[in-house]
């Protein structure tokens, strides 16, 4: 299964535990096919450089490495639906680029949406929740 996790996903996923880091380890252990665009990797990067500072070099290094390394790059496709947040329109636009089956997501101005050009919109413990994987 193809999805698009938004950052909130990811760095939560790495940092805290819970569904996000549940669809992490799903994707690491191939069950999933983590798909992203440069300007998604940018914003992980940004993110993820941001919480783990001078001191997470190798919690940087590492989380960067499969990020660059496991996921499946995209060209953005431009869709019709405009996010309230227009920061996060990159996240609708690698769904489709990518014709992903789902976009994963715990920010409000995504969830919202629920359904882009076919592609479901779910929060992390809706997500695990439709997986036959778990």
């Amino acid at each position: 299964m193809k999805v698009v996790l938004d950052a909130n996903v990811v760095i939560s996923g790495i940092f805290w535990g819970g569904p996000p880091q549940q669809i992490l380890k799903h994707w690491l252990e191939g069950k999933l096919t983590l798909v992203m665009t440069a300007p998604v990797l940018a914003e992980y990067q940004d993110v993820l450089r941001r919480m783990t500072g001078s001191h997470g070099a190798d919690i940087y290094a590492k989380w960067n490495h499969y990020l660059t390394e496991l996921a499946e790059f995209v060209e953005p496709l431009q869709v019709a639906a405009i996010c309230r947040d227009t920061g996060d329109q990159k996240y609708l636009e690698a769904a489709a680029g990518g014709r992903v089956q789902a976009l994963v997501s715990g920010d409000k101005d995504l969830v919202v949406l629920k359904v882009i050009d076919g592609i479901p919109i779910l929060p992390p413990r809706a997500f695990l929740q439709s997986l036959k994987i778990q």
